[in-house]
């Protein structure tokens, strides 16, 4: 079995949250960690669905904050 059928790449990178205006700091890694895991369960399937939760992850925490 290859590595990337193991553990592919992320669809997500910090470049990605900078550019939706998210400013670098530890949400950067809740963020990436919770979509990255998405990804692995089959849920968010492409870099599109990725920037989606994303922004609702964003959006949550800007909510609360």
């Amino acid at each position: 079995m290859a590595k990337k059928d193991i553990a592919p790449p992320p669809l997500l990178t910090g470049n990605d949250l900078s550019r939706l205006r998210l400013p670098a700091g530890p949400l950067y890694k809740h963020i990436l960690d919770q979509v990255y895991y998405e990804q692995l369960n089959e849920t968010v399937r492409n870099k599109l669905d990725a920037r989606k939760l994303a922004t609702q992850l964003i959006g949550d925490y800007r909510r609360k904050g």
